[in-house]
């Protein structure tokens, strides 16, 4: 789907060929109004990058205002929509969670991070962000934790929901899977169930007697 109604054609090019090329097989997908952005190939890298560094920015700013927004009182999800409403801002990623995961904005960040080191570059933001989401898929397990006072072993705990995102069986870096190895090192044992990623997760965990699928 995002292939055939892309919001934006970026292409990284310096040849006039090339871009021709480009423009004639994008035809299909650019009728409406003009979505294709031709510049040069360091800059189109750079843009991809980016753009997904910016999305993870704006999940781990919101799940560290849902923390704080806890200890103060505020109703994040109040609050959400207060700040969504502002054109500026807008409601897309401000949804908090247990952080972001897949197979795209985890590997953006640490690859946009260890190029900034590479020319000596400090990315305070970034590695902020990184340093909020790994915190963050630690945040329901310890509201679980403290719920039982600690005494989780022996326990089974449902858990909906095992892919990173609805709709795909991908677990890379899925909060779901720091949450169930966390049951399972305090003794617990959990009955998952996801609609797409079943099978995905008999691969990656095989037979558990602490896993029921």
């Amino acid at each position: 789907a995002d292939c055939m109604k892309p919001d934006r054609i970026i292409v990284g090019t310096e040849s006039e060929t090339a871009e021709a090329v480009m423009r004639e097989l994008y035809a299909p997908f650019n009728r409406n109004h003009e979505k294709m952005i031709v510049m040069d190939v360091r800059s189109a890298e750079f843009t991809k990058y980016a753009a997904n560094c910016m999305l993870a920015t704006k999940i781990s700013f919101m799940n560290e205002m849902a923390n704080l927004a806890e200890l103060l009182g505020a109703d994040i999800e109040e609050v959400r929509k207060g700040i969504g409403s502002d054109p500026r801002i807008g409601y897309h990623f401000i949804y908090p969670g247990l952080g972001y995961g897949g197979s795209c904005f985890p590997k953006d960040v640490r690859a946009l991070i260890r190029t900034a080191a590479d020319v000596g570059f400090a990315p305070v933001l970034l590695q902020s962000v990184e340093e909020r989401n790994n915190a963050q898929k630690a945040v329901l397990f310890d509201k679980v934790k403290n719920h039982f006072r600690g005494d989780l072993a022996g326990k089974t705990f449902a858990l909906w929901g095992l892919a990173f995102k609805p709709n795909t069986d991908d677990m890379r870096e899925a909060p779901a899977r720091v949450l169930m190895e966390a049951l399972w090192a305090e003794g617990a044992k959990v009955q998952a169930y996801d609609p797409e990623a079943m099978n995905e997760a008999q691969t990656i965990f095989g037979q558990r007697d602490d896993l029921m699928l």
